[in-house]
């Protein structure tokens, strides 16, 4: 019986092997098919890796700029923070208590507002097509002299418009605020918006 196992066995082993022996080797233009898939891999997943590095550095560049202000110069980002969140959110009311009631925006138009009432109805119109408002900032400088401070961000907008864009369009921006303390908060005396070329910082 054992004898018979084993016979069985080899035949089986013999016939694998002859299967495999008889399998056709891979064409000369499926191998060069093979080496050039495998170099495109290779390539695009270089290139992924070289854009994830670029934001992983820009994104340490970010955080490492905004870890060395100082607490003066973090207060003054914090309360300009607010005033992007109400920008994106479209928040007209929210925006108008950032500002002094006889405070300056200058818009990339060349639009110049004055007071409460202009500012208000500049952004009303602003606003008026748009859903919300997508904002990367940076920022460039922020400078504390007591009850005065200055601060420059430079920004990307991507706005939504009411009927929904597949993909929003980009404007870039450079932010010139001017700020003064009013009964221990901060206000925005001015405000200088832009049309900037700093596209490669995002």
């Amino acid at each position: 019986m054992q004898y018979i196992k084993r016979c069985m066995l080899k035949a089986f082993i013999h016939q694998r092997v002859r299967v495999i022996k008889s399998s056709p080797k891979p064409s000369s233009s499926v191998l060069w098919l093979s080496k050039k898939t495998v170099k495109h891999a290779f390539l695009l997943a270089a290139l992924i890796l070289l854009i994830i590095g670029s934001y992983l550095l820009l994104e340490r560049l970010k955080i490492g700029l905004q870890a060395d202000l100082t607490k003066e110069q973090r207060e003054v980002d914090t309360y300009l923070r607010s005033y992007y969140l109400a920008y994106g959110n479209r928040s007209t009311s929210t925006l108008l208590t950032l500002f002094d009631e006889d405070a300056i925006l200058s818009a990339p138009d060349g639009t110049i507002c004055r007071g409460a009432d202009e500012i208000r109805s500049y952004f009303d119109r602003a606003f008026m097509s748009y859903s919300s408002f997508t904002i990367t900032r940076i920022i460039v400088k922020i400078e504390v002299r007591g009850a005065d401070a200055s601060a420059v961000y430079e920004t990307r907008v991507r706005p939504r418009t009411l009927s929904g864009d597949r993909e929003p369009p980009q404007l870039f921006y450079r932010d010139t605020f001017v700020l003064r303390m009013v009964d221990s908060t901060w206000r925005i005396k001015a405000l200088l918006t832009e049309v900037s070329q700093a596209k490669h910082l995002f």
